[in-house]
């Protein structure tokens, strides 16, 4: 496996320092073109390589190691990610792909653990109840994305960017335990009440920024109204 250096041209083009070529960025479907890919794919299922390290490394890093590119990074659209654990899924058009939750206790069940630099998510539903999603990403950037937890549902990662997004308390309450976000023309829909992060870890610290969003607001005569920040 080739590991970048610290000093390399792909890190001198992300600090905007002179390179000796043009910094081109490329996007790639592997199974179209890379027959390593598609002798992986015939052995395992594409939930699989999700969910192992050691495949989900191996397709990344195959075209980086025969392109002889920099470096690599991963987009998401148009795509569900659930953990059905403890929420039914009804697939558009066709019943007979739909899930059925596997017990009403609610547990942790993670849809997406994610981890590196410069991640995209766009046009994607991530769906569970306590711990929907753990990001442990420097950067990354959400948009169009539409998101549901009880607990802890949003944790983890350095910082990260929210854009036109939608993210649902499901049983009215919770923590999202989100810090050091920017969260830019959302929503967000509870009923009872809703918190971004739990104090005693600190998140305090790592403020969230708010822009044109909307918030549930909470009030004896109207129940839950909604308020723009």
């Amino acid at each position: 496996m080739r590991v970048a250096p610290m000093t390399s041209r792909f890190l001198d083009a992300c600090r905007r320092r002179p390179t000796d070529v043009r910094p081109v960025w490329f996007m790639r479907q592997a199974g179209r073109y890379m027959k390593e890919y598609r002798q992986i794919r015939e052995r395992h299922g594409i939930l699989e390589i999700c969910k192992r390290p050691d495949l989900a490394a191996t397709v990344t890093l195959q075209p980086v190691e025969i392109l002889d590119v920099d470096a690599a990074g991963f987009t998401a659209k148009n795509m569900t990610i659930i953990n059905f654990c403890n929420t039914d899924y009804e697939y558009p058009g066709d019943p007979r792909k739909n899930l059925k939750k596997r017990s009403d206790v609610i547990t942790q069940a993670v849809a997406l653990q994610a981890a590196g630099d410069k991640h995209i998510y766009e046009n994607v539903a991530l769906l569970s109840r306590l711990d929907t999603m753990f990001l442990r990403t420097t950067r990354s950037y959400f948009k169009n994305v539409y998101i549901e937890g009880t607990d802890d549902w949003m944790g983890g990662g350095q910082i990260s960017v929210w854009e036109d997004s939608t993210l649902v308390y499901p049983n009215g309450s919770g923590v999202m335990s989100a810090s050091n976000v920017v969260f830019r023309n959302c929503r967000f829909e509870a009923t009872k009440g809703m918190q971004f992060y739990k104090a005693e870890y600190g998140a305090a610290a790592r403020p969230n920024v708010l822009i044109d969003s909307t918030l549930p607001v909470a009030s004896r005569r109207h129940g839950t109204a909604a308020r723009n920040w």
